[in-house]
């Protein structure tokens, strides 16, 4: 098959998508406003126009500038010819993808842009168009599916396709001999991941243990308020602060932790959590979103209500004093994603999909 997918070429979540259906035999090219080189997959890079001389990386201009790239979108499918379109958000490249002529649309939902875009009235007639013009709408989790329901008139055009992990590329690999206890999230220093709770629940911690330590990734020293809580609560030497890094280290930087935490505020999935399970690590999360699709309360995990700092220390202590919970709970966990989020299975369905819908079409 050819398949065109219109989708942040830079996104991690677009590249593995893209090499996964290259791998197998199928021509893939991506149609993006941002550059990228991905092996095996031609990417064709959309010009921003210049508009009254505003820079394409003003925020308000990065939101609508492609609204003005369907001619040259179109130029690219009808050179291609391809038997799917697939555009990966409703939003922005949704709504490119909708405006275009092809044969077949589809369109992945990922989160903010059906929790969140829907609350501005003109996003929300952006993504009910979107979705209206879509053969087949796929939502990473259960809740993500419900959300996006109340926004198409065909409910039978819902697929639940997560992203699942690269349970090869993901596994349990400890080194460390110390007596640390290592706490750490792969999720960025952000105000909607919750992490201001999770320094509140650290320091709470460090007041009756020496030995922990906490991992923390992409932080921003100009927040503000994350640093004026650290100069005045805790011990910076037991933080460490991890650079920015492409999805392929990210096991490394979760098999130094013992106690994997997702304190989110929102969360449409969680796929960070699966890949922490997938490497044997017990999670601390919140009850938000998708979250309860992918941590067992009790069983991979421990579920916390949202924003309650009382629960999150209670959970991550109960996790730092008793080794063999953290053991039994990262076994249980890479189960879990051995039994229903394996990354091979999720391409598979995707295929099956693509597969059914041209020969439908064809008949």
């Amino acid at each position: 098959m050819k398949i065109c997918i219109i989708a942040d070429a830079q996104s991690a979540h677009t590249k593995r998508w893209a090499q996964s259906i290259s791998q197998r035999g199928h021509e893939v090219i991506i149609i993006s406003f941002r550059a990228a080189d991905i092996e095996g997959v031609l990417c064709h890079t959309l010009k921003t126009p210049r508009v009254l001389g505003i820079s394409h990386t003003t925020p308000i201009w990065a939101r609508f500038h492609y609204l003005f790239a369907r001619r040259t979108a179109q130029a690219i499918v009808d050179a291609f010819n391809p038997d799917i379109v697939h555009a990966f958000t409703a939003t922005s490249y949704g709504f490119l993808g909708a405006r275009l002529k092809t044969r077949r649309f589809f369109v992945s939902v990922w989160g903010m842009d059906i929790t969140d875009s829907p609350k501005n009235m003109i996003m929300r007639q952006i993504v009910k168009y979107t979705l209206k013009h879509a053969e087949k709408i796929f939502c990473t989790s259960r809740f993500l599916l419900d959300t996006t329901r109340a926004l198409v008139a065909d409910e039978h055009k819902l697929i639940q396709l997560p992203f699942g992990v690269d349970v090869a590329k993901f596994l349990p690999n400890k080194t460390r001999k110390d007596d640390r206890i290592v706490i750490g999230t792969s999720k960025s220093f952000g105000p909607k991941y919750g992490l201001m709770l999770l320094l509140e629940a650290f320091k709470k911690l460090c007041d009756h243990n020496d030995n922990l330590e906490l991992r923390l990734i992409n932080y921003q020293p100009q927040n503000l308020e994350a640093e004026n809580y650290i100069k005045s609560n805790l011990n910076r030497e037991k933080i460490v602060f991890d650079d920015p890094m492409d999805n392929d280290a990210i096991p490394e930087f979760l098999n130094k932790m013992d106690i994997f935490v997702m304190p989110s505020r929102v969360e449409s999935f969680g796929v960070a959590a699966l890949e922490a399970s997938a490497c044997k690590l017990p999670i601390v999360a919140t009850t938000v979103g998708g979250i309860p699709e992918v941590v067992v309360d009790g069983v991979t995990g421990i579920l916390f209500g949202d924003n309650d700092v009382v629960a999150l220390t209670d959970a991550l202590s109960k996790l730092i004093n008793d080794s063999s919970l953290r053991l039994e709970m990262g076994a249980a966990g890479r189960a879990f994603v051995m039994d229903k989020y394996v990354w091979h299975n999720n391409v598979e369905n995707l295929l099956v999909t693509y597969t059914e819908a041209c020969s439908q079409k064809s008949e």
